[in-house]
């Protein structure tokens, strides 16, 4: 390969990687933005920030079990209050565990968000693996502008 083929080889490739990782961000940002959700966080106030408090607090060992841990809860006091939530990564589990935690949380919709939230994280850092980074936690904020953050450290 001549000196002028590189540079084109290592655009696409970086292309290539930007697009994967923009389709997962996008896929990801889609599980936590449920409508319904929100319009109840919007109407209910604090009230809503209890009540998502009370359900994961509740579903602590539910989490545990998908292979992360709950290490730090943020509550913004704003109107309306926010809620972040970092998880620990912890240990890989099979798909059919996956199914499993996700039909037995599909009543609770915070559960079943939080839950789809750190599968797709999981998911997204297994296809765009960076360097000798790994995953370390997802923050994940619950409020009337949901989001998603992948903490990648290195080995």
């Amino acid at each position: 390969m001549s000196i002028e083929e590189k540079p084109a080889t290592i655009i696409e490739q970086v292309k290539e990687t930007v697009t994967v990782v923009t389709e997962k961000i996008t896929e990801v940002k889609e599980t936590i933005i449920d409508e319904e959700i929100i319009s109840e966080y919007k109407l209910m106030g604090s009230d809503a920030a209890q009540n998502i408090l009370q359900q994961l607090n509740e579903s602590a060992s539910v989490i545990t079990r998908s292979g992360f841990i709950m290490k730090n809860i943020t509550i913004g006091l704003g109107i309306p209050p926010a809620i972040e939530i970092t998880f620990n990564y912890s240990n890989e589990i099979s798909d059919s565990e996956r199914e499993k935690l996700l039909t037995q949380s599909a009543e609770k919709k915070i559960l079943s968000l939080v839950l789809k939230a750190l599968f797709k994280a999981n998911d997204m850092y297994k296809k765009v693996k960076i360097g000798n980074f790994k995953l370390e936690s997802v923050m994940i904020t619950i409020g009337l502008i949901p989001d998603i953050n992948i903490n990648l450290v290195s080995e």
